[in-house]
């Protein structure tokens, strides 16, 4: 299955990446290759993810990593990355693209 990342994930990832980086650019490594682990498995196994609630038309999953939620969907053959959500954060400032 094809994975792919909405803007919105591409600018969570880099900002993960930006955070961590300085403090420990091994746990930061250590971090990313967890999460894309993860995402390789989900484009395995879509539905290992659990649904999230949303409110949205479309069904959403989440999958936990670490302090981190990845919430995607599965469109045709494509796998969906749309936010790499730190918990640790407002969670009024969470949100969902309309669009990848």
């Amino acid at each position: 299955m094809e994975v792919v990342w909405s803007r919105a994930a591409d600018r969570d990832l880099a900002r993960i990446y930006s955070y961590l980086e300085p403090r420990s650019l091994r746990a930061v490594r250590g971090l990313l290759r967890r999460l894309f682990k993860t995402i390789d498995l989900l484009a395995e196994m879509p539905r290992m993810g659990t649904v999230a609630d949303l409110g949205l038309e479309r069904e959403y999953r989440q999958q936990v990593v670490e302090h981190y939620k990845i919430f995607y969907y599965v469109e045709e053959e494509r796998l969906v990355i749309v936010r790499l959500w730190d918990t640790r954060q407002d969670p009024t400032k969470f949100f969902v693209p309309l669009t990848p």
